[in-house]
């Protein structure tokens, strides 16, 4: 059932099913990010389209990186930002329309941070005659071009010193244009002076502005390093997490009762054996696997609701697990693991999960079963001795099986609760 390959160490049929047995158990709630992504819709139409496309995956890339929450907007036929974006990251906008450029400056105005990169004096239709917008938008005169669009990769790049309240923050720097300063604040110029990065008040928010369209680019650390101290500059928030590296992406779902933070270890070679999560006063700890997700629930008053991952897996300074192989750990009772007395355990691989806290059941017993028309369906009943650590093994005969941890005298009822989430998951209130 499970054979050897590359990124496939396991049972496809049996972890779709463990999959959504896992989905199940959760309820999102739609609440929009504080920060957007807009990208410039007439950047992939026309001449140079590509250029389009690369902006918005560079862009995409590096907020993944810095582990940002962010949604992504169109700006063609956009009435007005939604109110619920307060910092916005219009990457090398090259040519928006009037009309795009009037709402974005409402949204400003209103309170929004908003940072454009690049040569914004281009219409539509690929004309540059819109000179105006540097010092309406940017607080700068226009003085001169210095290249295109489709001309950035032959240059080369000027270090460029920004001090940022993180520390100096150096980045190379093409510009595309030549501009003097009026009203705008210099964040960072080049040897003679002339603006790079600089921060404009605009009515109750800010526009921050960087003369080299960076995203047109391949240098991913650099847009990084940009965005980051953008986020620090509009005082917007980013995902917490420690190692805090861009081979490492969180992103966060609301949920009826809390939220769940979904990580995926995107490199290659190497995995991240031990991810800590703070959370106010609680931290979790755990693997993530290579090129694999992980998963933590939490609810608002702290409960650790739920785990995947693998490895060492500890709450709040004390250890709760231990998988090896790739699995997932769910209070089926909505408390915190470490009190659950009805824990679910989904494997994604052949795995052996030891569970550490001990149990608060008069009697507890493993459940393990597969689903059969529907229902949930015992193969093996397995008491469990007393003692401080439970382990379940999902090997040989069990590799396609999951199981329920529970009270001996709650046996039908988590087994049913099962079937139920099978068959008509609409009578479960998720997490």
């Amino acid at each position: 059932v499970f054979y050897p390959g590359p990124l496939i160490p396991k049972d496809i049929t049996t972890t779709h099913r463990n999959l959504s047995l896992l989905f199940r158990l959760f309820e999102p709630r739609d609440e929009a990010p504080a920060i957007s992504l807009m990208l410039c819709d007439t950047m992939r139409l026309g001449n140079a389209d590509s250029l389009g496309v690369r902006v918005a995956a560079n862009a995409i890339e590096a907020l993944l990186g810095i582990h940002a929450e962010f949604n992504v907007l169109g700006d063609t036929g956009m009435k007005a930002i939604p109110t619920s974006t307060k910092t916005l990251i219009y990457p090398a906008a090259c040519c928006p329309d009037d009309t795009t450029l009037t709402y974005v400056a409402a949204w400003v105005r209103q309170g929004g941070h908003l940072l454009l990169t690049g040569d914004i004096a281009y219409s539509p239709q690929r004309r540059h005659d819109r000179t105006d917008r540097y010092t309406e938008l940017i607080g700068v005169i226009w003085q001169d071009s210095l290249y295109g669009p489709t001309e950035r990769a032959g240059k080369t790049p000027v270090e460029t010193v920004w001090a940022t309240d993180q520390g100096d923050v150096t980045l190379p720097l093409s510009p595309t244009v030549r501009v003097r300063p009026r009203g705008a604040t210099l964040l960072a110029t080049d040897a003679n002076g002339m603006p790079l990065i600089t921060h404009y008040a605009y009515g109750q928010g800010s526009i921050t502005w960087c003369a080299d369209p960076l995203e047109m680019g391949q240098d991913q650390a650099a847009i990084r390093q940009l965005y980051r101290g953008f986020l620090a500059l509009a005082g917007a928030t980013r995902g917490s997490l420690r190692p805090d590296v861009p081979g490492l992406h969180l992103v966060t779902t609301a949920t009826r009762t809390g939220n769940v933070r979904v990580l995926f270890g995107r490199d290659r070679d190497s995995g991240f054996p031990s991810v800590e999560l703070p959370m106010g006063d609680a931290s979790l700890t755990l693997g993530v696997g290579r090129r694999s997700p992980a998963l933590v629930a939490q609810g608002r008053d702290g409960r650790w609701l739920g785990v995947a991952g693998t490895g060492a897996i500890t709450a709040d300074a004390q250890a709760i697990a231990e998988i090896a192989g790739q699995a997932a750990i769910m209070a089926l009772d909505e408390q915190d693991l470490r009190k659950s007395k009805a824990l679910l355990v989904l494997p994604f691989a052949a795995s052996t999960v030891t569970w550490m806290p001990g149990l608060p059941l008069a009697k507890p017993v493993i459940l393990f079963g597969d689903v059969h028309g529907g229902n949930f369906r015992v193969q093996e009943r397995q008491s469990v001795d007393p003692g401080p650590s439970v382990r379940l093994s999902f090997v040989r005969d069990r590799a396609t099986l999951f199981a329920v941890l529970c009270d001996e005298a709650e046996a039908q009822r988590w087994g049913d609760h099962i079937s139920v989430l099978m068959r008509h998951p609409e009578r479960v209130q998720g997490y």
